[in-house]
């Protein structure tokens, strides 16, 4: 069970073009991060483009998680769990594409498909933390 408190950790919602499609419902980003905020995550976006979450990326030290949805407005993410990777933050990737859609590189990335188990992606986030 994930203890809840005020600054369990940081988190930012990267990559979800509000509204997100799943299976015929929509989850807009804005939900995932309310659901995230409830387990006791402090968030920071959503951004919506690749540039706009290199941008938090580059002003933002006190990032310490991430959830990648893999397209962001057309543009693979790559590059921000790259980036993210190299920086000893912990990421996953929450989307709908199968996993053989992830480069080898990032392959062994936790991966939610949608509908997320926010619950579950909340606990890997939190155990693979950055310290």
């Amino acid at each position: 069970m994930v203890k809840r408190s005020a600054r369990s950790f940081t988190s930012t919602v990267i990559g979800f073009s509000p509204p997100w499609t799943t299976s015929g419902s929509t989850l807009p980003a804005s939900d995932l991060a309310r659901a995230l905020e409830d387990l006791g995550a402090s968030i920071i976006g959503p951004v919506g483009s690749v540039a706009d979450a290199m941008s938090v990326l580059a002003g933002d030290t006190s990032l310490n998680a991430a959830v990648l949805d893999v397209n962001l407005a057309g543009d693979k993410v790559y590059p921000v769990a790259t980036e993210l990777r190299r920086r000893g933050i912990a990421f996953a990737f929450a989307t709908g594409y199968d996993d053989w859609i992830i480069p080898e590189s990032l392959a062994d990335a936790p991966r939610f498909e949608k509908p997320v188990n926010v619950t579950a992606l909340a606990q890997v986030l939190i155990a693979k933390r950055r310290c």
